[in-house]
Protein backbone atom coordinates (compact mmCIF):
# COMPACT_ATOMS: atom_id res chain seq x y z
CA UNK A 1 0.00 0.00 0.00
CA UNK A 2 1.47 3.47 -0.87
CA UNK A 3 1.31 5.65 2.35
CA UNK A 4 1.58 9.26 -0.07
CA UNK A 5 -1.89 8.41 -1.67
CA UNK A 6 -5.36 8.36 0.07
CA UNK A 7 -6.99 6.89 -3.26
CA UNK A 8 -10.22 4.60 -1.35
CA UNK A 9 -9.33 2.17 -4.68
CA UNK A 10 -6.46 0.87 -2.15
CA UNK A 11 -9.28 -0.89 -0.24
CA UNK A 12 -11.82 -1.58 -2.91
CA UNK A 13 -14.27 -4.30 -3.04
CA UNK A 14 -13.34 -7.15 -5.59
CA UNK A 15 -15.95 -8.34 -7.97
CA UNK A 16 -18.48 -10.30 -6.33
CA UNK A 17 -17.57 -13.91 -6.12
CA UNK A 18 -19.32 -17.08 -6.91
CA UNK A 19 -18.77 -17.96 -3.40
CA UNK A 20 -22.70 -18.67 -3.11
CA UNK A 21 -21.95 -22.76 -3.01
CA UNK A 22 -19.46 -21.52 -0.08
CA UNK A 23 -22.42 -19.99 1.98
CA UNK A 24 -24.96 -22.73 1.33
CA UNK A 25 -21.98 -25.00 2.73
CA UNK A 26 -21.92 -22.64 5.94
CA UNK A 27 -25.84 -22.53 6.71
CA UNK A 28 -25.84 -26.24 6.55
CA UNK A 29 -23.48 -26.50 8.42
CA UNK A 30 -26.01 -24.41 10.81
CA UNK A 31 -28.98 -26.76 9.96
CA UNK A 32 -26.78 -29.85 11.23
CA UNK A 33 -25.64 -28.31 14.35
CA UNK A 34 -29.04 -27.70 15.78
CA UNK A 35 -29.60 -31.39 15.99
CA UNK A 36 -26.68 -31.46 18.68
CA UNK A 37 -27.43 -33.03 21.80
CA UNK A 38 -26.40 -30.64 24.33
CA UNK A 39 -28.08 -27.64 24.94
CA UNK A 40 -26.81 -24.44 23.08
CA UNK A 41 -25.40 -21.53 24.83
CA UNK A 42 -27.88 -19.24 24.51
CA UNK A 43 -26.26 -16.14 23.07
CA UNK A 44 -27.12 -12.67 24.56
CA UNK A 45 -28.21 -11.15 21.04
CA UNK A 46 -31.63 -9.49 20.43
CA UNK A 47 -33.48 -12.19 17.77
CA UNK A 48 -31.21 -14.90 15.91
CA UNK A 49 -27.76 -14.92 15.15
CA UNK A 50 -27.99 -15.92 11.89
CA UNK A 51 -25.58 -15.76 8.37
CA UNK A 52 -27.21 -13.54 5.40
CA UNK A 53 -26.39 -15.40 2.53
CA UNK A 54 -28.45 -13.40 0.28
CA UNK A 55 -26.18 -10.25 0.59
CA UNK A 56 -22.99 -11.85 0.84
CA UNK A 57 -19.99 -10.71 -0.86
CA UNK A 58 -16.65 -11.08 -1.04
CA UNK A 59 -14.66 -8.26 0.65
CA UNK A 60 -11.38 -9.37 0.71
CA UNK A 61 -8.65 -7.38 -0.43
CA UNK A 62 -5.21 -7.74 -1.72
CA UNK A 63 -2.95 -8.09 2.38
CA UNK A 64 -2.65 -4.46 4.00
CA UNK A 65 1.08 -3.49 4.60
CA UNK A 66 0.24 -1.61 8.04
CA UNK A 67 3.41 -0.52 8.31
CA UNK A 68 3.19 1.31 5.15
CA UNK A 69 -1.00 2.73 5.71
CA UNK A 70 0.09 6.49 5.97
CA UNK A 71 -1.08 9.10 8.95
CA UNK A 72 -4.70 10.01 8.31
CA UNK A 73 -5.31 5.38 9.05
CA UNK A 74 -5.17 4.49 12.85
CA UNK A 75 -6.51 1.28 14.64
CA UNK A 76 -9.87 1.21 16.52
CA UNK A 77 -9.38 -2.48 17.64
CA UNK A 78 -6.13 -4.41 17.99
CA UNK A 79 -6.63 -7.89 19.54
CA UNK A 80 -2.71 -9.82 19.92
CA UNK A 81 -4.08 -12.48 21.94
CA UNK A 82 -1.22 -12.02 24.51
CA UNK A 83 -3.12 -10.74 27.54
CA UNK A 84 -4.73 -13.23 30.25
CA UNK A 85 -7.92 -11.54 30.27
CA UNK A 86 -8.33 -11.23 26.57
CA UNK A 87 -11.22 -12.62 26.18
CA UNK A 88 -12.90 -9.15 28.23
CA UNK A 89 -12.08 -7.42 25.25
CA UNK A 90 -14.75 -9.12 23.23
CA UNK A 91 -18.22 -8.47 22.90
CA UNK A 92 -18.77 -12.14 23.28
CA UNK A 93 -17.01 -15.60 22.79
CA UNK A 94 -20.33 -18.47 22.05
CA UNK A 95 -20.45 -21.67 21.64
CA UNK A 96 -23.09 -21.65 19.36
CA UNK A 97 -23.72 -25.15 18.66
CA UNK A 98 -23.67 -26.27 22.18
CA UNK A 99 -20.94 -28.81 21.50
CA UNK A 100 -18.45 -28.01 23.83
CA UNK A 101 -16.21 -25.37 21.51
CA UNK A 102 -15.34 -22.08 21.67
CA UNK A 103 -12.55 -20.06 20.73
CA UNK A 104 -9.57 -20.03 22.99
CA UNK A 105 -5.71 -19.13 22.89
CA UNK A 106 -2.65 -21.18 22.84
CA UNK A 107 1.09 -20.97 22.74
CA UNK A 108 1.27 -21.41 18.84
CA UNK A 109 3.93 -19.59 16.54
CA UNK A 110 2.89 -16.88 13.93
CA UNK A 111 5.27 -16.65 11.30
CA UNK A 112 4.46 -13.77 10.45
CA UNK A 113 5.40 -12.14 14.07
CA UNK A 114 8.04 -13.83 15.67
CA UNK A 115 7.24 -11.53 18.93
CA UNK A 116 4.15 -13.17 19.14
CA UNK A 117 3.45 -15.93 21.89
CA UNK A 118 0.37 -16.44 21.92
CA UNK A 119 -2.92 -16.78 19.34
CA UNK A 120 -6.50 -18.00 19.21
CA UNK A 121 -7.78 -21.22 18.38
CA UNK A 122 -11.09 -21.49 16.84
CA UNK A 123 -11.65 -24.70 19.26
CA UNK A 124 -9.57 -23.95 21.99
CA UNK A 125 -11.63 -23.21 24.52
CA UNK A 126 -15.26 -24.20 25.76
CA UNK A 127 -15.85 -27.41 28.17
CA UNK A 128 -14.39 -29.98 25.79
CA UNK A 129 -12.06 -27.52 23.59
CA UNK A 130 -10.03 -26.48 26.82
CA UNK A 131 -8.25 -29.21 27.16
CA UNK A 132 -7.35 -30.08 23.46
CA UNK A 133 -3.60 -29.93 22.19
CA UNK A 134 -2.60 -28.12 19.13
CA UNK A 135 0.15 -30.23 18.45
CA UNK A 136 -2.57 -32.97 17.73
CA UNK A 137 -3.56 -31.02 14.84
CA UNK A 138 -7.35 -32.80 15.16
CA UNK A 139 -10.80 -30.70 15.52
CA UNK A 140 -14.09 -32.50 15.93
CA UNK A 141 -17.46 -31.73 14.05
CA UNK A 142 -20.09 -29.87 14.83
CA UNK A 143 -17.88 -26.72 15.86
CA UNK A 144 -20.00 -23.58 15.55
CA UNK A 145 -17.62 -21.05 17.80
CA UNK A 146 -18.39 -17.35 17.19
CA UNK A 147 -16.17 -14.97 18.47
CA UNK A 148 -17.81 -11.29 17.86
CA UNK A 149 -16.49 -7.56 18.54
CA UNK A 150 -18.30 -4.33 18.43
CA UNK A 151 -20.10 -2.17 18.41
CA UNK A 152 -17.85 0.08 16.26
CA UNK A 153 -19.11 3.49 15.35
CA UNK A 154 -17.86 4.09 11.44
CA UNK A 155 -19.92 7.21 11.22
CA UNK A 156 -17.48 9.52 10.36
CA UNK A 157 -15.01 7.08 8.99
CA UNK A 158 -13.78 7.57 5.31
CA UNK A 159 -12.74 4.36 4.86
CA UNK A 160 -12.13 0.98 7.37
CA UNK A 161 -11.06 -2.45 7.18
CA UNK A 162 -10.10 -5.22 8.99
CA UNK A 163 -6.60 -6.97 9.34
CA UNK A 164 -5.39 -10.44 10.42
CA UNK A 165 -2.96 -13.21 10.40
CA UNK A 166 -4.76 -16.47 9.57
CA UNK A 167 -3.72 -19.92 9.41
CA UNK A 168 -6.66 -21.95 7.89
CA UNK A 169 -6.36 -25.74 7.44
CA UNK A 170 -9.20 -27.57 7.40
CA UNK A 171 -11.88 -30.31 5.27
CA UNK A 172 -14.02 -29.24 2.40
CA UNK A 173 -17.03 -27.54 4.24
CA UNK A 174 -15.66 -26.28 6.86
CA UNK A 175 -15.12 -22.67 6.65
CA UNK A 176 -13.91 -19.88 8.40
CA UNK A 177 -15.78 -16.87 8.24
CA UNK A 178 -15.28 -12.94 8.87
CA UNK A 179 -18.97 -11.09 8.91
CA UNK A 180 -20.05 -8.15 9.98
CA UNK A 181 -23.28 -6.95 11.71
CA UNK A 182 -25.48 -3.83 11.80
CA UNK A 183 -28.04 -4.69 14.44
CA UNK A 184 -25.82 -7.86 16.37
CA UNK A 185 -27.93 -10.34 15.30
CA UNK A 186 -27.81 -10.71 11.13
CA UNK A 187 -24.40 -10.95 10.38
CA UNK A 188 -23.22 -11.09 6.71
CA UNK A 189 -20.23 -12.92 5.47
CA UNK A 190 -17.46 -10.85 4.03
CA UNK A 191 -14.73 -13.27 4.35
CA UNK A 192 -14.98 -17.05 3.56
CA UNK A 193 -11.90 -19.09 3.31
CA UNK A 194 -12.95 -23.14 2.64
CA UNK A 195 -10.90 -25.92 1.21
CA UNK A 196 -11.01 -25.62 -2.70
CA UNK A 197 -12.06 -22.14 -2.61
CA UNK A 198 -8.77 -20.54 -0.90
CA UNK A 199 -5.49 -21.33 0.23
CA UNK A 200 -5.37 -24.57 2.31
CA UNK A 201 -1.85 -25.64 3.47
CA UNK A 202 -1.99 -25.15 7.31
CA UNK A 203 0.71 -21.52 6.68
CA UNK A 204 -0.07 -18.48 8.28
CA UNK A 205 -1.62 -15.76 5.80
CA UNK A 206 -2.19 -11.75 6.62
CA UNK A 207 -5.73 -11.19 5.38
CA UNK A 208 -7.30 -7.90 4.88
CA UNK A 209 -11.15 -7.56 4.06
CA UNK A 210 -12.96 -4.04 3.58
CA UNK A 211 -15.77 -2.42 5.15
CA UNK A 212 -15.77 0.22 3.00
CA UNK A 213 -19.45 -0.96 2.29
CA UNK A 214 -20.67 0.25 6.17
CA UNK A 215 -18.50 3.86 6.11
CA UNK A 216 -21.29 5.98 8.04
CA UNK A 217 -22.50 3.46 9.74
CA UNK A 218 -23.31 4.54 13.78
CA UNK A 219 -22.29 0.99 15.00
CA UNK A 220 -21.05 -2.73 13.70
CA UNK A 221 -20.16 -5.55 14.64
CA UNK A 222 -17.42 -8.12 13.24
CA UNK A 223 -17.49 -11.89 13.63
CA UNK A 224 -14.92 -14.54 13.71
CA UNK A 225 -16.80 -17.97 12.85
CA UNK A 226 -15.38 -21.58 12.62
CA UNK A 227 -17.58 -23.79 11.60
CA UNK A 228 -17.48 -27.81 11.10
CA UNK A 229 -19.48 -30.61 9.92
CA UNK A 230 -16.06 -33.30 9.36
CA UNK A 231 -13.78 -34.37 11.63
CA UNK A 232 -10.45 -34.22 10.79
CA UNK A 233 -6.59 -34.13 11.71
CA UNK A 234 -5.89 -30.19 10.64
CA UNK A 235 -5.71 -27.41 12.76
CA UNK A 236 -9.21 -26.36 12.03
CA UNK A 237 -8.46 -22.28 12.14
CA UNK A 238 -6.36 -20.09 14.17
CA UNK A 239 -5.82 -16.51 14.03
CA UNK A 240 -3.70 -13.89 15.75
CA UNK A 241 -3.16 -9.91 15.39
CA UNK A 242 -6.71 -9.01 14.72
CA UNK A 243 -7.16 -5.24 13.69
CA UNK A 244 -9.93 -3.04 12.73
CA UNK A 245 -8.80 0.31 11.22
CA UNK A 246 -10.04 3.65 9.86
CA UNK A 247 -9.23 6.14 7.63
CA UNK A 248 -10.18 9.63 9.31
CA UNK A 249 -9.68 13.01 8.43
CA UNK A 250 -7.52 14.84 11.10
CA UNK A 251 -8.94 15.81 14.32
CA UNK A 252 -12.02 13.59 13.67
CA UNK A 253 -12.95 11.36 17.20
CA UNK A 254 -14.13 7.98 16.71
CA UNK A 255 -15.80 6.52 20.01
CA UNK A 256 -14.41 3.18 19.89
CA UNK A 257 -11.75 1.15 21.81
CA UNK A 258 -8.42 -0.09 21.03
CA UNK A 259 -5.33 -3.00 22.47
CA UNK A 260 -1.88 -3.64 22.96
CA UNK A 261 -1.41 -0.63 20.29
CA UNK A 262 0.73 1.95 19.23
CA UNK A 263 -1.97 4.39 17.38
CA UNK A 264 -0.55 6.67 14.54
CA UNK A 265 -0.99 10.47 15.02
CA UNK A 266 -3.42 12.46 13.09
CA UNK A 267 -2.01 15.23 12.12
CA UNK A 268 -3.78 18.91 11.76
CA UNK A 269 -4.94 19.93 8.50
CA UNK A 270 -2.63 22.88 8.77
CA UNK A 271 1.10 23.34 9.67
CA UNK A 272 1.11 24.90 13.09
CA UNK A 273 2.99 27.75 13.64
CA UNK A 274 6.35 27.50 15.54
CA UNK A 275 6.43 27.70 19.19
CA UNK A 276 9.21 28.67 21.44
CA UNK A 277 8.66 24.76 22.92
CA UNK A 278 8.14 22.74 19.63
CA UNK A 279 10.05 19.51 20.67
CA UNK A 280 9.41 15.96 19.10
CA UNK A 281 7.62 13.80 20.70
CA UNK A 282 9.70 10.86 22.19
CA UNK A 283 9.88 7.81 20.10
CA UNK A 284 8.33 4.29 20.76
CA UNK A 285 5.37 5.19 23.92
CA UNK A 286 2.40 3.48 23.39
CA UNK A 287 0.61 6.75 23.45
CA UNK A 288 1.48 10.20 23.24
CA UNK A 289 -0.14 13.47 22.51
CA UNK A 290 1.60 16.60 22.34
CA UNK A 291 -0.84 19.80 22.21
CA UNK A 292 1.89 22.33 20.95
CA UNK A 293 2.84 20.03 17.78
CA UNK A 294 1.30 18.23 15.06
CA UNK A 295 -1.34 16.89 17.14
CA UNK A 296 -2.58 20.65 18.01
CA UNK A 297 -6.71 20.12 18.90
CA UNK A 298 -8.41 17.65 21.36
CA UNK A 299 -7.25 14.72 19.11
CA UNK A 300 -10.20 12.51 20.74
CA UNK A 301 -9.85 13.53 24.51
CA UNK A 302 -13.19 13.55 25.93
CA UNK A 303 -14.90 13.68 28.94
CA UNK A 304 -15.12 10.04 30.59
CA UNK A 305 -16.96 10.84 33.82
CA UNK A 306 -17.65 13.77 36.63
CA UNK A 307 -19.67 14.60 39.28
CA UNK A 308 -23.58 15.12 38.82
CA UNK A 309 -23.22 18.52 40.04
CA UNK A 310 -21.38 21.66 38.37
CA UNK A 311 -19.99 22.76 35.55
CA UNK A 312 -17.36 21.26 33.31
CA UNK A 313 -14.91 22.44 30.57
CA UNK A 314 -12.94 20.57 28.17
CA UNK A 315 -11.51 22.74 25.26
CA UNK A 316 -7.61 23.01 23.37
CA UNK A 317 -6.49 26.49 24.14
CA UNK A 318 -3.83 27.31 21.26
CA UNK A 319 -2.35 30.01 23.68
CA UNK A 320 1.57 30.55 25.40
CA UNK A 321 1.80 30.43 28.94
CA UNK A 322 5.71 30.26 30.73
CA UNK A 323 6.81 30.11 26.92
CA UNK A 324 4.62 26.71 26.07
CA UNK A 325 2.21 27.03 23.69
CA UNK A 326 -0.87 24.96 23.00
CA UNK A 327 -2.95 22.77 25.91
CA UNK A 328 -5.81 20.72 26.97
CA UNK A 329 -7.21 23.01 29.16
CA UNK A 330 -9.56 21.57 31.90
CA UNK A 331 -11.69 23.60 34.28
CA UNK A 332 -14.66 22.39 36.37
CA UNK A 333 -16.55 24.59 39.01
CA UNK A 334 -19.02 24.63 41.96
CA UNK A 335 -17.31 23.12 45.66
CA UNK A 336 -15.70 18.86 45.05
CA UNK A 337 -16.74 18.93 41.41
CA UNK A 338 -14.23 17.12 38.95
CA UNK A 339 -14.27 15.92 35.57
CA UNK A 340 -12.08 12.79 34.34
CA UNK A 341 -10.92 13.08 30.68
CA UNK A 342 -9.64 10.25 27.92
CA UNK A 343 -8.70 9.32 24.79
CA UNK A 344 -10.93 6.19 25.39
CA UNK A 345 -7.63 4.17 23.50
CA UNK A 346 -6.73 1.30 26.15
CA UNK A 347 -2.78 1.15 27.55
CA UNK A 348 -0.56 -1.31 26.50
CA UNK A 349 0.65 -4.25 29.43
CA UNK A 350 2.97 -3.25 32.11
CA UNK A 351 5.43 -2.29 32.38
CA UNK A 352 4.78 1.41 31.53
CA UNK A 353 5.01 4.95 32.64
CA UNK A 354 1.96 7.49 32.39
CA UNK A 355 3.68 10.76 32.60
CA UNK A 356 2.07 14.39 31.76
CA UNK A 357 3.32 18.52 32.58
CA UNK A 358 0.42 20.29 34.38
CA UNK A 359 -0.27 23.68 35.33
CA UNK A 360 -2.50 25.02 38.03
CA UNK A 361 -3.93 28.63 37.01
CA UNK A 362 -5.40 30.65 39.26
CA UNK A 363 -3.79 28.91 42.39
CA UNK A 364 -6.54 28.52 44.95
CA UNK A 365 -6.02 26.22 47.53
CA UNK A 366 -7.81 22.89 47.46
CA UNK A 367 -7.06 23.26 43.26
CA UNK A 368 -6.11 19.44 42.32
CA UNK A 369 -5.19 17.25 39.18
CA UNK A 370 -4.45 13.67 39.03
CA UNK A 371 -3.16 11.14 36.48
CA UNK A 372 -4.92 7.95 36.32
CA UNK A 373 -4.33 4.32 34.90
CA UNK A 374 -5.71 1.06 35.39
CA UNK A 375 -9.23 1.80 34.91
CA UNK A 376 -11.65 -0.75 34.39
CA UNK A 377 -14.12 -0.82 31.40
CA UNK A 378 -16.90 -3.81 31.40
CA UNK A 379 -16.49 -4.02 26.98
CA UNK A 380 -19.46 -1.50 26.16
CA UNK A 381 -19.13 2.00 25.01
CA UNK A 382 -17.56 4.23 26.74
CA UNK A 383 -19.19 5.99 28.29
CA UNK A 384 -22.60 5.88 28.47
CA UNK A 385 -25.30 7.84 30.21
CA UNK A 386 -25.01 5.88 33.18
CA UNK A 387 -21.59 5.75 33.64
CA UNK A 388 -21.32 2.53 34.47
CA UNK A 389 -19.11 1.02 31.75
CA UNK A 390 -15.97 2.51 32.25
CA UNK A 391 -13.48 4.08 35.08
CA UNK A 392 -15.54 2.53 38.08
CA UNK A 393 -12.11 1.19 39.08
CA UNK A 394 -8.63 2.81 38.57
CA UNK A 395 -5.33 4.18 40.41
CA UNK A 396 -5.03 8.39 40.63
CA UNK A 397 -2.08 10.00 41.14
CA UNK A 398 -3.38 13.24 42.82
CA UNK A 399 -1.65 16.35 43.18
CA UNK A 400 -3.02 19.32 45.20
CA UNK A 401 -2.02 22.90 45.43
CA UNK A 402 -1.54 24.14 49.19
CA UNK A 403 -0.13 26.44 52.04
CA UNK A 404 -0.98 29.91 53.12
CA UNK A 405 0.31 33.50 53.11
CA UNK A 406 3.86 32.15 54.07
CA UNK A 407 4.53 29.19 51.88
CA UNK A 408 2.71 27.71 49.03
CA UNK A 409 3.46 23.87 48.23
CA UNK A 410 2.13 21.19 45.95
CA UNK A 411 1.34 17.55 47.89
CA UNK A 412 0.31 14.34 46.23
CA UNK A 413 -0.66 11.07 47.24
CA UNK A 414 -1.69 7.75 45.60
CA UNK A 415 -5.32 6.07 45.63
CA UNK A 416 -6.77 2.68 44.45
CA UNK A 417 -10.43 3.83 43.54
CA UNK A 418 -12.90 0.89 44.38
CA UNK A 419 -15.97 2.67 43.31
CA UNK A 420 -18.29 5.60 43.86
CA UNK A 421 -20.60 6.80 46.58
CA UNK A 422 -24.23 8.00 46.17
CA UNK A 423 -23.15 11.55 45.38
CA UNK A 424 -20.47 10.24 42.44
CA UNK A 425 -17.67 10.42 44.59
CA UNK A 426 -15.03 8.33 44.22
CA UNK A 427 -14.32 5.76 47.22
CA UNK A 428 -11.39 3.56 47.97
CA UNK A 429 -7.65 3.07 49.58
CA UNK A 430 -5.21 5.18 50.11
CA UNK A 431 -1.57 3.43 49.18
CA UNK A 432 0.34 6.91 49.68
CA UNK A 433 -0.90 9.36 52.27
CA UNK A 434 -0.92 12.75 51.10
CA UNK A 435 2.93 14.30 51.42
CA UNK A 436 4.39 17.23 50.60
CA UNK A 437 6.20 17.53 47.44
CA UNK A 438 9.70 18.50 48.44
CA UNK A 439 11.93 20.83 46.03
CA UNK A 440 8.99 20.96 43.51
CA UNK A 441 7.45 24.96 42.25
CA UNK A 442 3.75 24.96 43.10
CA UNK A 443 3.89 28.09 40.84
CA UNK A 444 4.95 26.89 37.67
CA UNK A 445 4.89 23.42 35.28
CA UNK A 446 5.37 20.58 36.65
CA UNK A 447 6.06 16.83 34.68
CA UNK A 448 4.36 13.77 37.33
CA UNK A 449 5.35 10.35 36.10
CA UNK A 450 4.16 7.12 37.31
CA UNK A 451 5.86 3.87 36.44
CA UNK A 452 3.87 0.64 37.18
CA UNK A 453 5.55 -2.50 36.98
CA UNK A 454 4.77 -6.38 36.66
CA UNK A 455 4.66 -6.82 40.26
CA UNK A 456 2.39 -4.01 40.70
CA UNK A 457 4.49 -1.99 42.15
CA UNK A 458 4.56 1.78 41.62
CA UNK A 459 6.74 4.70 41.68
CA UNK A 460 6.55 8.46 41.68
CA UNK A 461 8.63 10.93 40.44
CA UNK A 462 8.32 14.74 39.69
CA UNK A 463 10.26 17.20 38.16
CA UNK A 464 9.59 21.54 37.45
CA UNK A 465 11.06 23.54 35.04
CA UNK A 466 13.76 24.49 37.39
CA UNK A 467 16.37 22.25 35.79
CA UNK A 468 17.41 20.80 39.05
CA UNK A 469 15.90 17.79 37.98
CA UNK A 470 13.51 14.52 38.75
CA UNK A 471 12.42 13.69 42.27
CA UNK A 472 11.75 10.46 43.20
CA UNK A 473 8.76 10.27 45.76
CA UNK A 474 7.39 7.72 47.86
CA UNK A 475 6.48 4.08 46.47
CA UNK A 476 3.56 2.25 46.64
CA UNK A 477 2.61 -1.58 45.52
CA UNK A 478 -1.42 -2.75 44.16
CA UNK A 479 -1.92 -5.65 41.67
CA UNK A 480 -5.58 -5.67 41.66
CA UNK A 481 -6.15 -3.07 38.26
CA UNK A 482 -2.81 -4.30 35.93
CA UNK A 483 -4.91 -5.80 33.50
CA UNK A 484 -7.86 -2.20 33.30
CA UNK A 485 -6.90 -0.58 30.50
CA UNK A 486 -7.85 2.93 30.31
CA UNK A 487 -5.81 5.83 31.45
CA UNK A 488 -6.84 9.99 31.64
CA UNK A 489 -6.52 13.21 33.47
CA UNK A 490 -8.73 14.39 36.38
CA UNK A 491 -9.31 18.16 37.72
CA UNK A 492 -11.26 18.81 40.74
CA UNK A 493 -12.33 21.25 43.23
CA UNK A 494 -11.01 19.58 46.49
CA UNK A 495 -12.33 21.63 49.58
CA UNK A 496 -15.86 22.86 49.97
CA UNK A 497 -14.43 26.01 49.85
CA UNK A 498 -12.96 26.41 46.71
CA UNK A 499 -15.53 27.16 43.59
CA UNK A 500 -13.58 26.26 40.37
CA UNK A 501 -10.35 24.89 39.30
CA UNK A 502 -8.62 25.27 35.84
CA UNK A 503 -5.47 23.01 35.00
CA UNK A 504 -3.64 23.51 31.75
CA UNK A 505 -1.73 20.01 30.49
CA UNK A 506 1.13 20.32 27.61
CA UNK A 507 1.29 17.09 26.95
CA UNK A 508 -0.20 13.53 28.11
CA UNK A 509 2.16 10.38 27.71
CA UNK A 510 1.92 6.57 28.63
CA UNK A 511 5.31 4.70 27.70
Amino acid sequence: MNAETRDRSRIALLAVSGSLTVIVLLLAGFMSIAGAQQEPEKPPFEGTLVADAPGAMTMEIAPVNLDALGPEWRAIFAETFEAASWEQKWDVNLDFSGAGYKWGTRDVPNSLDPASKSVAWAIGGGTKGSALDPLNRSYPSGVQSWLVAGPFDLSSADDALISLDLLYEASNGDPFTVSVSEDRSKFTPQLTVNKNVNKDDGTWEQRSVSLSAYVGKPQIWVAFTFTSTNSANKFGALMDNVGVWVEGEPGTYLPVISYDFTPTPIPATATPTATPTATPPPAGSAYETHWDDANAGLDGWREAFWSWEGDHQLDYNGDCDDNRCGFLELRVEEPRSYMLVSPIVQSKKVPYTVESRALIKDKQKGDKYSLVWGGSWNGHTCPVDSLNTCFNQYYELRVRYNGDKDETYLEYSVIKVTGHDDDNQPEGDDLIAWSKAKDINPQGWVKWSVEYNEDGKIKVFAEDDSGSGKVEFKNATSKEYIDNPFFGLIVKTDTDDNTATRVKFDMFRLD
